[in-house]
This record gives structure tokens, C-alpha cells and sequence, in this order.
């Protein structure tokens, strides 16, 4: 086992990373963990699954594994979920503000693996949920990628090839599991968030490549040391089961997927026909029963809307904390050659509802124009070579998570006025 420095935190502390396996393999999985830094379950079973030498779980494919046990090293010292800034990292991936989600950008650009498995664990006891006397009982939650652009066809539709073999493992090996399920107080119960703000949307969006969340139980009142025990060795069985799938995969895996004739930006969930039911634990006696959860169930995402990808965009260099953050991405921006004239594309804003802070407007209406003209004030942004759905998502207007809804970003988002980033044809 090898270990190398990938970057440093705010405070200046180094974050490492674990290189196992054969390093030339063609096959390569990141393990990272630690991105709440008061979750010490996730870098423990990510240290007791390297300790268990697990790349020998298929010898006919060779896999190189890289592991980032503790990604917020500030946070671990501190015992707090965010890192020394205030920045919880699992909520940076589209903004890129911390110098750890840096680091961890630019170790995957560099080293290009075909699967990310990013590792948390959940708090067990709720207060809303205990106020119907329910408790979390699972070992183990799992999850794939929920925004429509960023799935990957290797995980099957809505993430089933991978969820539903491990899955079984785990419950067959006696391990309590499932796919991820929020419980809100509003009484929303859904999976994970279709945002990309997070490492599972983000970088299996900007990279596109297939991701997995892995959530443990966390520590719960009346614990001893054979249930943290078990936990824990149910997270290191499903880390083993992942890097077993993903070999059984290789071909789907390491195959580059299909560029997308269109890409969704707009989405909406949609009610399952019947309630979730999932099991839980009563505070009082432990007993396990399964719950129909009371409240809206919508596991389903659907796109409300699409954009045809065009050959780039065109970002004024007047939106200097826009470019700025396309840098931190590594998105190759280029000026246009002074003597050409490009044709365009230009959207008008007509018609929005106000949205709410850091959010997208319920209702957008644009109009679109076509237009011939010099960029001498721009940077172009190619689509090509896998970079297009992360640029629609983010530079679209009508992109539900778009740039356009961060104010500190300067993109005018205002009725009745021309939106600064142009289409190119």
C-alpha cells in the first residue's frame, strides 16, 4: 500500500490518499470518506477495509483501488460536520469553495477512475420519527446517483444493476440494508436529493462517471460494542461488494458512455403509487416492524425539460467570480479568434417567478434569438469530450440547479432582460 498527499485543508492539514491493488490496472475505484467530520464511522470502515486487503476478490480482473480515509481533517479535529471555514464539503461540489473539495476534484481529474464510492453514516434516532416512537434500525443505506444527467448507464435504470445484488448480499449475509430513504418533517419522503450540489450528483455529473452512497448507522443510545461492531463490519462488506460488482462490471464500467443527444435541466418528482414502507426499530423495546411512512412518496424523478447541447458557450469575461469557478472545474476556457464571427443563439428572460435564495425560479419563460456576432468579450466553453451535460446544467437559465440561482455569482436572472451567457452554434 502506498500513500500520497493529494492537497491540504484550510488549516494547512494534509489529506491523503491510500493507493492499493495493481496501480496500472485498467479498472479504478475511489473510496472517500470523512466528508462530515464528526461521521468517525466512515473513515474506520474505510480503514478496516484496507487493512482486509480487498482486491482479491476477482484475481481475472485487476482493479486499483485509491482510498481518502479523511477528505475534512479540520472537521475531524474539531468534531464538527463542516471544516474550518463553516463549509460542509458535501454541499460544495458545484461551487468548489473549500480547499478540500478541491484537492478531491483534482485527484479524480488526475486519476480518472471509473467509480467513486463516497462513504457516510446516517443519525438513527430522528426527532420527528421519535415522536412516533420510530428508530432507524439499518446497518446499512445505499444510493446511486438521482439527477437524470448525472446517471450513468453502467448502474442500470435508476441504479438498479448495482443496488439490487448488494442489496441482497447484504440482508442474506445478516446485514439490515436498503436504498436510502429521507424522512422530512414536512412529511416528504423521498430519496436522495436530485441536487448537485452534493460528491454523489457532482461528480458523477462533472466527470461523467457512476458514484455510490454508502451510509452506516451511526452510534445510538444503548450500543454496545457488538452493534458498533456489526455496523461496522456491515459497511466494510458492502465496500467489498462494490468493488466485487464494479469487477463483475468492468466492461460496462471502463466503457465511455454515449454523449447525450439532449439534457434534461428541469426536473420534478413524481408520487409512487403506493406509501414507502421500511422498517424501524421501537425506542423502547427494539422490536423491528415494518412502517407505512405517512406522508408524500416520490423516488421518481422526471425531466420537466431539455436542451439540445450546443457546440459551446459563451461566458462574458465581465462575470469574473462566474469564470472563476469554471477555472476551479478546470473547464478549458478559450477566447474566440478575433477575426471571427460566430453565430449565436441569445436567450431573453420574459417572464419569472421571483425564486427564493440559492434557488431556481418555479416558473421561467425565455425566448430565443439567433444572432451573428464577434466574441471578443468572451470565453468559449466546447461541449465536447464529455463536458457538455455539466455545462448545461450549470449555465442553462432554465436549469433547475444552475448557477443562475447564487446571487454572489452575478448572473441576471431578471424579467425582461437578456441573459449574458450565449449559445454557440
Amino acid at each position: 500500500m502506498r500513500q500520497d498527499l493529494i492537497g491540504h485543508s484550510e488549516e494547512g492539514r494534509p489529506i491523503w490518499v491510500l493507493q492499493m491493488g495493481v496501480q496500472a490496472a485498467a479498472l479504478r475505484i475511489l473510496i472517500v470518506s470523512g466528508q462530515h467530520g464528526d461521521e468517525d464511522r466512515g473513515w474506520m470502515a474505510v480503514q478496516r477495509f484496507a487493512a482486509d486487503d480487498p482486491v482479491q476478490a476477482d484475481q481475472s480482473v485487476p482493479v486499483a483501488i485509491a482510498l481518502v480515509p479523511n477528505i475534512n481533517p479540520d472537521g475531524a479535529a474539531r468534531r464538527t460536520r463542516t471544516n474550518a471555514r463553516g463549509v460542509d464539503l458535501n454541499r460544495d461540489h458545484l461551487r468548489l469553495t473549500s480547499a478540500e473539495t478541491r484537492a478531491l476534484h483534482r485527484f479524480v481529474r488526475a486519476w480518472r477512475p471509473h467509480l467513486v464510492v463516497d462513504v457516510h453514516q446516517f443519525p438513527p434516532r430522528r426527532r420527528h420519527l421519535l415522536a412516533r416512537q420510530l428508530i432507524f434500525c439499518h446497518d446499512v443505506f445505499l444510493d446511486v446517483p438521482t439527477h437524470p444527467a448525472a446517471q450513468h448507464p453502467a448502474l442500470g435504470d435508476a441504479g438498479t444493476r448495482l443496488l439490487q445484488p448488494i442489496l441482497s448480499a447484504l440482508n442474506a449475509a445478516g446485514y439490515r440494508s436498503a436504498r436510502y430513504t429521507r424522512v422530512t418533517e414536512s412529511g416528504r419522503v423521498r430519496h436522495s436529493t436530485v441536487d448537485v450540489v452534493d460528491a454523489r450528483n457532482g461528480l458523477a455529473l462533472r466527470y461523467q462517471l457512476p458514484t455510490v452512497l454508502v451510509e452506516g448507522r451511526g452510534w445510538s443510545r444503548g450500543d454496545g460494542p457488538a452493534v458498533k461492531a456489526h455496523v461496522l463490519a456491515g459497511m466494510q462488506e458492502a465496500l467489498r461488494l462494490i468493488v466485487q460488482w464494479a469487477q463483475a462490471n468492468y466492461a460496462r464500467l471502463t466503457e465511455a458512455p454515449p454523449g447525450p443527444a439532449s439534457v434534461p435541466i428541469r426536473t420534478r418528482y413524481r408520487p409512487a403509487a403506493s406509501p414507502r414502507t421500511l422498517e424501524f426499530a421501537d425506542p423502547h423495546s427494539s422490536l423491528i416492524r415494518p412502517v407505512e411512512l405517512p406522508g408524500r412518496f416520490t423516488p421518481h424523478v422526471e425531466t420537466k425539460a431539455r436542451v439540445h447541447l450546443p457546440r459551446a458557450y459563451a461566458v462574458p469575461r465581465t462575470l469574473p467570480t462566474l469564470v472563476e469557478l469554471l477555472r476551479r472545474h478546470a473547464f478549458a476556457l478559450v477566447p474566440s479568434p478575433p477575426d471571427r464571427v460566430e453565430r449565436i443563439e441569445r436567450y431573453r428572460v420574459n417572464e419569472l417567478k421571483p425564486p427564493r435564495p440559492n434557488r431556481s425560479p418555479r416558473k421561467i419563460e425565455l425566448q430565443m434569438s439567433t444572432e451573428h456576432q464577434p466574441l471578443h468579450d468572451y470565453l468559449l466553453l466546447s461541449t465536447a469530450a464529455g463536458a457538455g451535460p455539466a455545462l448545461a446544467v450549470l449555465l442553462e437559465p432554465a436549469s433547475n440547479y444552475g448557477l443562475a440561482r447564487f446571487a454572489d455569482m452575478g448572473i441576471p436572472l431578471t424579467p425582461q432582460s437578456a441573459y449574458p451567457i450565449l449559445r454557440v452554434l
